[in-house]
């Protein structure tokens, strides 16, 4: 295994803001794929980051490279007192809350110690389920159910019995990939989360038919130089202008 190679992606992944990376590599790299994906998730104020790391080998070059990653951002919207087909949301969240999903989808054969455990477990997925199915039957309830899924299920390899999360078309939810060069200086975490924020509100905004208020909070944040080009090449025109009068 090239060390220096993961080492520099371990150190990639640090200043993005994923720390102690260097062993999840290690277990991906040694089995030389072309390519492979790492999913992490964090949570900022409620809100909800997930970050797809799409790693690929060098041609003809025994070492891997970050080469982009899709992070998706979901506004937390509060669940309290909501009821939909006569479940209640927040309690439906408190209780997948207190299940550890890795086990529940680990179909490994477990010891004899284990199993009241996970008759006990087993129990409360069961409830969990029937209440999806109790929510799907109405379209706001399948949206309720897929953001739930989303937000428990997002790291865990659930696709091969359950099949595939569709998002739901929400203005709660924001992605947009990046790409990663060696030239370039990484983004932050935190970086991620204030532009997505800002494509949200963009989002938002749009939808409500106000483009100028989005124009002006772009201009307000982060668009400092752009501005003073803009006002440097205004003075220069003027100048031309009145140096066409005088002659």
């Amino acid at each position: 295994m090239h060390l220096e190679n993961l080492t520099s992606l371990s150190s990639q992944l640090d200043l993005i803001g994923f720390k102690n990376m260097t062993a999840c590599l290690a277990k991906r790299i040694c089995l030389l794929p072309a390519c492979f994906t790492i999913t992490k998730s964090v949570s900022i104020n409620n809100d909800e980051l997930f970050f797809h790391f799409h790693f690929k080998s060098e041609p003809e070059v025994p070492v891997y490279c970050l080469d982009y990653f899709d992070a998706g951002f979901k506004k937390y919207v509060p669940l309290d007192g909501l009821t939909i087909n006569d479940i209640k949301l927040d309690e439906l969240d408190r209780l997948m809350k207190t299940i550890d999903w890795k086990i529940v989808f680990d179909f490994s054969e477990a010891s004899p110690t284990e199993q009241d455990r996970i008759l006990s477990v087993s129990a409360q997925v069961e409830k969990i389920m029937q209440q999806f199915v109790q929510l799907n039957q109405t379209e706001e309830g399948q949206q309720q159910v897929i953001l739930l899924k989303q937000k428990y299920w997002s790291v865990i390899p659930y696709h091969a019995l359950m099949g595939t999360v569709t998002s739901p078309k929400a203005t709660n939810e924001i992605i947009q990939r990046f790409y990663c060069t060696d030239q370039q200086a990484s983004v932050t975490i935190q970086d991620v989360y204030r532009f997505l924020q800002f494509k949200r509100i963009e989002k938002e905004m749009r939808v409500k038919g106000k483009p100028q208020i989005v124009s002006r909070l772009h201009t307000s944040h982060g668009s400092e130089k752009i501005n003073r080009k803009k006002s440097n090449t205004v003075k220069s025109e003027s100048k031309t202008n009145e140096t066409r009068k005088t002659n």
